[in-house]
């Protein structure tokens, strides 16, 4: 472990040896997994820090055996320290991941109690899955049992909790890189900049292995936000490092596409995401696994979409035959369209098939038990339907196992048609490009499409809608 004068959370000298201690995220793959075999009765998760700030997670999920946890709403109480009135959510649970989000204050908490106790062996507490995770990187977690004992499950700002994660980087790192002494700020990000050196000829070697607790150690030595002072961004040997461990991440849990957004901060511009990339045939020989690309949801198989079009046709097929049962015509949309007009083919850098369906309906609220009609037939079919929060789309698949469909709601009202557009806006434009249709074919897969494509292409992509742009509508805001 490095020898050092004060090496202590919160200081310069820590922040430049780990820029990002504390750091977890919002997906399955890099998640805050904490063990507690025993029956939970209170769960509170408080700011550590004296500091003023908002207390900011994608949620809370209690496991037993791999598997949900039994937990009645109704058994529990549910407090934080204040609401935000923007948010529009009552405090959330541990059953849905809906969000917490208090004002920003000092000692900022969130807690359940449960009256009964709940049976766990695992809390696990997801971050925002964007570059504002940085809120939560001083977070204390504490658990009691129907004893009425308590234990601090994580408290990111103790000495324990530091030299853990130096300890886990050791474990990797050692030798001479893990016993300098640092006594001062410079000499502090020569280690880090020798201890991610280190981790890079690892992987080019092929010999770093490392599970989902033993990134989160290792992802503190990378930058999550660009600062004034040098290595306050992605520099050197960071590059490699990075997208071996979001490639990794994919490999571990598809469910997840990586925790890619956690660095929207530093992977700001087009040329950053390319410079990335650059890393990713490394990174997945090392891994051993096909070669990944970099897409709007995040990581993914270079071929995956592809690899899935004899499934996607099935699917397509079933859909389409399901739907005609109550009058409904599935039509192409969005990225598949555009690949279809544009390339006659699915986009080499799409990870979703999109479809559309045409509901009528003379108010918004017809439009929504439409909506919901039309997800109970396809529920009755056999389909699963996985909504999108306040959007009006939906994920769907037939098999257990099988692909998921992008199913995009669309609002004839009578005089125009709503749906959802650049960056999931709400907004209008002429019904007849859905109410007319077309037959069509992209890679083997039949279905119908607006006879008003073109129009509608230059509508959500704009003018130069015919320009291929890989990173067109990015999910976080990209220089050029």
């Amino acid at each position: 472990m490095p020898l050092a004068k004060n090496i202590e959370s919160g200081t310069a000298m820590c922040r430049a040896m780990l820029p990002s201690l504390g750091f977890f995220g919002g997906t399955w793959a890099d998640c805050l997994t904490l063990p507690y075999d025993a029956t939970l009765t209170r769960l509170r998760i408080e700011r550590a820090s004296s500091n003023p700030g908002f207390l900011n997670l994608k949620g809370v999920l209690l496991r037993k055996n791999r598997r949900p946890a039994e937990v009645r709403d109704s058994d529990l109480v549910i407090r934080q320290s204040s609401d935000r009135p923007e948010s529009n959510l009552p405090p959330q649970g541990v059953t849905k991941l809906t969000g917490i989000h208090t004002l920003k204050e000092a000692g900022a908490w969130w807690e359940i109690e449960s009256r009964s106790g709940v049976p766990i062996d695992q809390v696990l507490v997801f971050n925002r899955p964007d570059g504002m995770g940085i809120r939560s990187r001083e977070l204390r977690i504490t658990a009691w049992n129907e004893k009425g004992q308590n234990i601090v499950l994580h408290d990111s700002l103790s000495k324990n909790y530091l030299r853990e994660t130096l300890r886990e980087i050791e474990h990797f790192i050692g030798g001479q890189i893990s016993e300098v002494m640092i006594d001062s700020v410079a000499r502090a990000r020569q280690w880090r900049t020798d201890a991610v050196g280190r981790l890079s000829e690892l992987i080019r070697r092929g010999e770093l292995r490392v599970s989902a607790r033993m990134w989160l150690a290792l992802a503190a030595l990378l930058p999550t936000s660009r600062g004034q002072q040098p290595g306050d961004g992605l520099e050197g040997a960071d590059w490699l490092v990075l997208a071996y461990g979001l490639c990794a991440q994919l490999q571990r849990d598809s469910r997840s596409r990586s925790g890619v957004q956690a660095y929207a901060r530093v992977l700001d511009s087009t040329a950053r995401l390319e410079r990335l990339e650059i890393e990713f045939d490394r990174a997945t020989a090392a891994l051993g696994t096909p070669p990944m690309h970099h897409v709007r949801h995040g990581i993914e198989y270079r071929s995956q979409l592809r690899d899935d079009i004899p499934q996607i046709s099935r699917a397509v097929d079933r859909l389409s035959g399901d739907l005609s049962s109550v009058g409904l015509v599935p039509l192409l949309a969005y990225g598949s369209l555009l690949g279809a007009i544009r390339e006659g083919r699915l986009l080499a850098h799409d990870d979703d098939f999109d479809i559309f369906v045409t509901l009528q309906a003379n108010s918004e609220d017809g439009f929504a038990e439409r909506r919901r009609e039309m997800h109970r037939v396809l529920e009755s079919n056999g389909w699963s339907v996985e909504l999108n929060g306040k959007f009006n789309n939906a994920h769907i698949w037939i098999e257990e196992k099988g692909v998921k469909l992008d199913l995009f709601a669309v609002w004839d009202d009578g005089a125009v048609a709503w749906t959802h557009m650049e960056r999931m806006s709400w907004r209008s434009m002429p019904r007849e490009w859905f109410l007319t249709h077309r037959p069509i074919e992209v890679d083997g897969i039949r279905m119908e499409a607006s006879c008003h494509a073109e129009e509608f292409l230059k509508e959500r992509y704009g003018p130069g809608w015919m320009t291929p742009d890989k990173h067109y509508d990015w999910r976080w805001p990209l220089k050029d």
